[in-house]
């Protein structure tokens, strides 16, 4: 106990020390102490991460709720150099990573959080994705109560209309939550998660196929196709067939109206899927 006093005692005062003359070793699960800039951190946002074997230089958690979890876990990373642990040492199959309510989270907790996310993008880790697959409560259309979902498919409630599902976000928490990936301005990414969810939901509303369809095509330019944007929206099933009462994905079908509303659609459908129309 005396121990994590003084480690939380140094996360209060961090903005008053001069961290590259020190050198300061932590305690890891077998109780033996490592020098911190050899250490990698167990927990992430809360979770325990889930290692595929036993090692030895994890940092331990403090248990205390004298601070969040998560300012904990960006004082070792900005401040004494513990570094995340590598993908290959993880069974991250065997863990859900879950966030609370964005409208729940302090300042503090925000901005630890924030920070966290920011040293994964900068180093371009591969547990990024995994904080962006995180699932958070989220309002769906037609849901009186919330829902879980990955928080990269979600919209801000100014951007979700009818179907897509969407968080509220103050304002503390915006930088975290763009960079978890919930969508601010309509985009490729949002319109497809608008795609995903109406095919989900099996709407045979062909008018919001094409609304959304129409909103891609509007906020596109060819720098944002990449090849896994197309293969993406190409492979989602939201086209309803009533001839064969099934939903088929635009690579599997030809496109023969020529109304000017369908000619749209046709002209996004043959640039990302090279289909024909006959």
């Amino acid at each position: 106990k005396l121990l994590a006093q003084h480690l939380i005692d140094f996360v209060f005062h961090q903005n008053q020390i001069e961290w590259s003359t020190l050198s300061i070793s932590l305690p890891t699960p077998s109780m033996h102490f490592m020098v911190s800039t050899h250490c990698v951190l167990s927990p992430l946002l809360g979770q325990d991460l889930p290692f595929s074997q036993q090692t030895q230089n994890a940092v331990s958690r403090i248990e205390t709720d004298l601070i969040p979890q998560s300012e904990w876990e960006s004082f070792l990373i900005t401040r004494l150099g513990v570094k995340f642990p590598s993908a290959s040492a993880l069974k991250l199959e065997l863990c859900v990573p879950r966030l609370p309510d964005f409208a729940s989270l302090s300042s503090p907790e925000a901005s630890s959080m924030t920070g966290l996310v920011t040293a994964l993008s900068t180093q371009n880790h591969p547990l990024l994705f995994w904080a962006q697959t995180a699932r958070t409560p989220a309002h769906f259309p037609g849901q009186a109560t919330l829902v879980e979902a990955p928080v990269y498919t979600l919209a801000t409630q100014s951007l979700a209309v009818d179907c897509i599902p969407w968080v509220q976000v103050p304002d503390h928490c915006e930088e975290l939550a763009k960079l978890l990936g919930v969508s601010y301005v309509g985009s490729p990414k949002s319109c497809l998660n608008a795609l995903h969810y109406l095919a989900q939901s099996k709407c045979r509303q062909d008018s919001k196929y094409c609304d959304w369809l129409i909103k891609m095509s509007a906020c596109s330019t060819p720098s944002v196709w990449t090849s896994e944007l197309k293969n993406s929206i190409c492979d989602i099933p939201f086209l309803w067939l009533p001839s064969d009462a099934t939903f088929v994905s635009p690579k599997d079908v030809f496109i023969f109206d020529d109304s000017e509303r369908f000619q749209l659609i046709a002209e996004l459908f043959m640039e990302l899927s090279g289909q024909q129309m006959i």
